[in-house]
């Protein structure tokens, strides 16, 4: 199945309150895969999730898909509240993204109202099985389907990583009516071993959860099961079965590659944290996102984070996912993870951005280019700009990034991490960092800038990370000075923090050596304002040379020149670069909040994200 639309649609029930569980990280479960999440697919999948298995349930109607996200199942036998026990514990996706199959070991193919499509649905997911995976096609009674037919199908479309001669199992079930509601189900197939395997999925099932009498004997002459309702009552979990070893088989097959899909996949990721006031303005930017043909954004996550106002029933409003956390200790790490656990880990890239963050309409093109022509980068970021506005804060703040932007372009659009307002990683970067650090989760939930964080992570690994020099966006900076300590205090606390706990390697160097660069100059502005000091004090006379006049004449045109490239720049802007003084207090401003940070620092006292 393919999923052509960013995600869940608007609705108005949300899922019911109480503590939203993160994805528990334990032993892989068996991952089963139901195609169809119409009235026969949801009940087949909540018995398998009561079961004990990973649950993915693919279907290509978005707005299904966005009702059950929010816990809607629409279905009188699969009750909501068993619905969203399994969304909260993790065990079930409903999803159009087909990659999310990836690996799976069995896949239910749910086509009772419609056989004919059958031969469609056991190719969209072929090409995701695991070695010995088992796919199941349920029809009406009667010779609907072909199984050798569905055999020759599963062979073409088979991926070259489920082993080349590795029969995937094909069984046919037929029920005796429409749905789910106790139908009996017999089991027809090639072979012993699919017969044996269906047998063994449709068992666990029907098995009642303990201190019920034991699971149902099966009638040897009909081979009849009958599955009970489902319950919010779990099995314990079923354990993939090891991969068969097959012996290498060479073919005209072997040397022709496999076909794979040409379209990049992207999932966006919106950690949002009481965002009323611009969560809607962030979304509109996505929803309005300029796709070319090689390019489908798969899902918009808004994962809305511990939040006390109106943040989640605004996002609803749009056809977006939303997963409400609301007691999650790890902040926007832990946002960014859940979100990334649930539906970002089988796309080609996922980008994350804050909540008070618009995208211009080409920025996730543009950012997914560079990814795909240079394959060394592992994660590029946008060039952000301060949204206009009125007050010396956000004035200062656009001057600050515009200039910083002038910085990345003299680098050749390296960065020294890839900032959270927008970032795209590619995938297997993600992985190779989970890989790294020995954690179930990319980004680093004990740091306090989760993004540097995962930079030095993405480096030490040996990947890149650049800025997409045509990507742009606009995000909104603090509006008092206030608000501007605290998140300059994070950022300085949470790098100086990030260095020492890593040390002198590769990764750090340069901003180790920046750091020492920025105490130099703070000790020499500390020692010009003691010396002028002292001169006044013993009023030494003050005289000034024309040569000494040069570097601030300098000063002054790099400042004018570089404000005269801010996108909207007004008669205010260009004022207040041409004073320089109010530059100079504000640079001594930021000055104050790194010497707090590092003291901070080095007391090692904690700081609240």
């Amino acid at each position: 199945m393919t999923g052509t639309a960013l995600g869940a649609p608007r609705t108005d029930r949300a899922l019911p309150r109480g503590r939203h569980a993160r994805v528990e990280h334990r032993p892989r479960a068996a991952k089963v895969v139901v195609v169809g999440q119409g009235r026969a697919g949801v009940q087949v999948a909540l018995r398998a999730v009561r079961a004990g298995y990973l649950v993915i349930g693919l279907d290509r109607d978005v707005r299904r898909i966005g009702r059950l996200a929010h816990g809607r199942s629409g279905v009188d036998a699969a009750t909501d509240t068993a619905l969203v026990a399994a969304l909260r514990g993790g065990d079930y996706v409903p999803t159009g993204d087909r990659r999310l199959a990836e690996g799976f070991d069995t896949a239910l193919i749910a086509a009772t109202d419609e056989p004919a499509a059958a031969p469609q649905m056991v190719a969209a997911v072929a090409a995701y099985a695991r070695p010995g995976a088992t796919v199941i096609v349920e029809t009406p009674p009667g010779p609907h389907v072909d199984l050798r037919a569905l055999a020759t199908v599963l062979q073409t479309a088979q991926s070259p990583s489920a082993g080349r001669g590795v029969a995937l199992a094909i069984a046919s079930v037929l029920a005796p009516r429409p749905g789910y509601g106790g139908a009996d189900r017999s089991v027809r197939a090639l072979d012993p071993q699919s017969t044996a395997a269906t047998t063994a999925f449709y068992r666990r099932l029907a098995a009642p959860l303990p201190p019920a009498a034991a699971p149902p004997v099966m009638d040897p002459a009909t081979e009849a099961l009958r599955i009970p309702e489902p319950s919010t009552q779990r099995l314990p979990r079923v354990a993939p079965a090891p991969a068969p070893v097959v012996p290498a088989q060479r073919g005209p097959r072997d040397a022709e590659p496999e076909a794979r899909p040409t379209v990049s996949t992207v999932t966006v990721i919106v950690p949002a944290y009481n965002e009323e006031e611009g969560i809607a303005s962030t979304i509109e930017g996505l929803l309005g996102q300029e796709s070319p043909d090689w390019l489908q954004i798969t899902a918009v996550v808004v994962v809305v984070n511990n939040s006390t106002d109106r943040t989640a029933e605004i996002a609803r409003r749009y056809p977006v996912t939303v997963l409400e956390m609301l007691y999650n200790k790890h902040k926007k790490s832990g946002a960014m993870n859940h979100g990334w656990q649930t539906h970002g880990r089988a796309s080609d890239f996922v980008l994350t951005m804050d909540a008070d963050t618009v995208l211009l309409p080409d920025t996730v093109e543009k950012m997914a280019k560079e990814l795909i022509d240079n394959p060394k980068l592992g994660a590029v970021c946008a060039r952000y700009w301060a949204k206009e506005g009125r007050g010396l804060v956000r004035r200062l703040q656009r001057l600050e990034y515009a200039r910083y932007d002038d910085l990345r372009e003299l680098r050749g659009w390296k960065v020294n991490v890839a900032s959270g307002a927008a970032a795209m990683y590619r995938r297997v970067a993600l992985q190779d960092v989970v890989e790294l650090r020995g954690r179930p989760e990319p980004w680093d939930n004990e740091s306090l800038i989760e993004d540097y964080a995962l930079t030095l992570d993405l480096k030490s690994r040996g990947w890149r990370v650049g800025a997409a020099r045509e990507a742009h966006v606009y995000t909104e900076p603090p509006t008092r000075f206030r608000d501007l300590w605290t998140q300059r205090l994070r950022w300085g606390r949470g790098g100086m923090d990030e260095c020492l706990k890593r040390g002198w390697i590769p990764s750090t160097r340069r901003d180790i050596f920046a750091y020492f660069l920025f105490s130099l100059s703070v000790l020499c502005r500390l020692l010009w304002i003691f010396m002028l000091a002292l001169m006044l004090i013993y009023a030494v006379p003050m005289r000034y040379a024309l040569i000494g006049l040069i570097p601030v004449a300098v000063m002054w045109a790099e400042r004018v020149t570089s404000a005269w490239r801010v996108r909207g720049r007004t008669a205010g802007d260009m004022a207040l670069v041409a004073v320089l003084v109010v530059e100079d207090l504000y640079g001594f401003f930021l000055e104050l909040c790194a010497v707090a940070a590092a003291a901070k620092c080095l007391r090692n006292k904690r700081q609240a994200w």
